[in-house]
């Protein structure tokens, strides 16, 4: 190969060429672009949404739609942003104190919305006062992308529920449905980003949009918060576990 066809091959493929965090840059300025029209859609979605009860039926179930589509896109875009971060090497958000009830109410209409779409059912069950030292965003985020893998992989019918409690090693959010487990051998690829290729073909993976098990597992490391994956007889269950404000 002479010098004008290696000057050539990084002209094909100038991505390759490229450092990590340059990458993680331009990731960023997608995912920026992206939020903008994203931001006017959600905006509209809402108002629509505010004056739409006199609207035909078939009329409110399309911006009922387009609502869902705009969330999905917009955890989308988060996924997008915290890839930027990591492959730029970012320093992770601090922690605070953060009452579980107001967290919890701040996910609650985004995850019913998604629950009716899917045909399940949407339990939460928390114990009174609970409060835990996490970086609020990034825990939230994780929990989101949980909750919202096991709406869509639960059966028609069923129940999703969230379980929050105290226990010894913490406070637990621990969310079950009665899709399929994930596999064993997949414990620790399916929170990575290179695992979530593997996982997507298979059912046992248990992948969903926006590489929502990557987001639980990358999140909840920034967040401060540890996933597990506890054992159940029958259908799914995976955990955050975060730590007692003190």
């Amino acid at each position: 190969m002479g010098p004008n066809d290696a000057a050539d091959s990084k002209l094909e493929h100038p991505m390759r060429e490229l450092e990590p965090s340059v990458l993680g840059e331009i990731v960023g300025l997608l995912t920026h672009d992206i939020r903008n029209p994203l931001a006017a859609l959600s905006s509209n979605v809402g108002y629509l949404t505010m004056v739409g009860q006199t609207l035909p039926q078939d009329v409110r179930e399309a911006i009922f739609d387009l609502q869902l589509s705009v969330e999905v896109m917009s955890r989308i875009s988060d996924t997008m942003e915290v890839m930027s971060q990591e492959l730029r090497g970012l320093e992770g958000p601090t922690s605070s104190n953060v009452v579980v009830s107001s967290l919890l109410q701040a996910l609650r209409p985004q995850a019913e919305r998604a629950a009716a779409s899917h045909g399940v059912n949407l339990s939460f069950e928390s114990s009174a006062d609970l409060r835990v030292r996490v970086a609020e965003p990034a825990f939230s985020r994780a929990l989101a992308n949980m909750l919202h893998n096991s709406i869509s992989l639960a059966p028609a019918g069923s129940t999703v529920r969230l379980l929050v409690s105290q226990t010894p090693s913490g406070v637990s959010f621990c969310v079950e449905d009665q899709g399929s487990a994930l596999g064993v051998e997949l414990l620790e690829q399916a929170f990575t980003p290179a695992g979530q290729l593997e996982v997507k073909s298979r059912a046992e993976g248990r992948y969903t949009r926006g590489m929502g098990l990557y987001m639980v597992g990358r999140c909840a490391t920034l967040a401060g918060a540890t996933v597990r994956v506890p054992k159940r007889d029958r259908g799914s269950a995976i955990e955050l576990l975060a730590p007692v404000a003190s």
